[in-house]
């Protein structure tokens, strides 16, 4: 995708994939694995954890426009 401004970003499951484990046995090395478990270690009870689906929404649905970058959480 090419914003107006011209910032380009990518999109897709293969990229998805290098984030985000499809199972237990994948989580090792995955971003989401290691942000999840940092998040947790600092004191984040795991039941307040934001789903990834919700954020990759919100990253989705805000590139280009005044919420680009911001984040989705409190």
């Amino acid at each position: 995708m090419t914003t107006k401004a011209g910032d380009k970003y990518l999109f897709g499951d293969a990229l998805n994939y290098l984030l985000v484990p499809r199972s237990r046995e994948e989580a090792e090395g995955k971003v989401w694995s290691h942000a999840a478990g940092g998040a947790v270690d600092a004191g984040l009870a795991p039941e307040r954890m934001p789903s990834w689906e919700d954020m990759f929404r919100h990253v989705a649905g805000t590139i280009g426009g005044p919420l680009d970058g911001r984040p989705s959480t409190g």
